[in-house]
């Protein structure tokens, strides 16, 4: 065989081979490089956070929101009483009791509920809510449990 002919493709477990050159690796970098330029050039999108930053992004945790879009199914009054309950088991000295602040969330019939909840916990406690929430919920598997149930919420 002549060097034209051996040139053979093959994916072998994920990673591409080009005539005897990897590919793969390459290609990863050229794309997590985009991304990472993306994030630089315009770092409050969307794509750019994950976690609770990415829910403040999508403008959940901004106190407007909720009057904006009239999307709202809570009453202020029990927004005032979610706030209440996720500042009572709140503590910047001993544990916080992460199950019972992640439970004010519990029950939201839409994503613009959190804005009203922040709005009046806001109003209360001249804190920000999202500050309060990453202190409190220092282990990464209630913080996630708080992400899921939040993005789950319908935002139509």
């Amino acid at each position: 065989m002549n060097r034209k002919t051996v040139i053979a493709l093959s994916i072998t477990g994920g990673v591409l081979l080009v005539g005897g050159v990897f590919v793969y690796p390459a290609i990863m970098r050229s794309i997590i490089r985009k991304r990472l330029d993306e994030a630089y050039d315009n770092p409050s999108a969307v794509n750019s956070v994950g976690g609770l930053d990415k829910l403040l992004v999508q403008e959940i945790f901004n106190t407007n929101t909720f009057e904006q879009s009239g999307k709202a199914t809570i009453s202020r009054v029990e927004a005032r009483e979610r706030a209440e309950q996720i500042w009572e088991n709140y503590s910047s000295w001993m544990g916080s009791d992460s199950t019972a602040v992640i439970s004010a969330f519990n029950g939201l019939g839409h994503v613009h509920d959190v804005s009203k909840i922040a709005y009046e916990f806001q109003q209360a406690y001249d804190y920000e809510l999202l500050s309060v929430l990453k202190s409190a919920l220092p282990d990464s598997s209630q913080y996630n449990i708080l992400i899921g149930k939040i993005s789950n919420l319908p935002n139509n």
